[in-house]
């Protein structure tokens, strides 16, 4: 039995977790959601302008995830011409120098390729829609955080 001090920080901490885990999971059905529109987006023609990996000057370890691919490409839809940097829904997260390098290798500056461009918003273009490693990142929290409120939650209404 908890006492009234602990059962309130406890309930605190249930409802926090509650909300994380509620926004998460949102966030994720609202990601697969786009991932599937994007799938079935137009097609325009687009060509890579700036293709290389961002890395901080205090870079000591190519372990570390501290580097940033960046790929910007021009196409034209609707006969207006835009530029991007989406690749995938969701944006590119930090990573290793070495996986930033594979993800620039495959779109070399001057590179013809296609642009998935969502036809309500033509400024809004993405060059991977199927891509799902930030759903996986994603759920990789959610599930934890989830159990973490149940468990919370639980153990709040038992301390009564």
């Amino acid at each position: 039995m908890l006492d009234a001090q602990h059962l309130l920080w406890t309930q605190i901490a249930a409802c926090v977790c509650l909300l994380i885990s509620g926004a998460m999971l949102f966030n994720l059905f609202r990601m697969r959601r786009l991932m599937r529109a994007a799938e079935n987006w137009d097609k325009a023609e687009g060509v890579i302008t700036v293709s290389e990996v961002r890395q901080p000057p205090a870079h000591v370890s190519d372990d570390q995830n501290d580097a940033a691919p960046v790929i910007r490409y021009r196409y034209r839809t609707s006969g207006q011409d835009f530029e991007s940097d989406r690749v995938r829904i969701g944006g590119q997260p930090l990573t290793t120098r070495v996986l930033a390098a594979r993800l620039v290798a495959g779109y070399p500056v001057g590179a013809r390729v296609d642009v998935y461009v969502d036809p309500k918003d033509p400024k809004n273009a993405l060059l991977e829609p199927g891509q799902h490693g930030n759903l996986a990142a994603q759920l990789a929290f959610t599930i934890p955080f989830g159990f973490i409120a149940a468990v919370l939650v639980a153990h709040a209404i038992a301390g009564r």
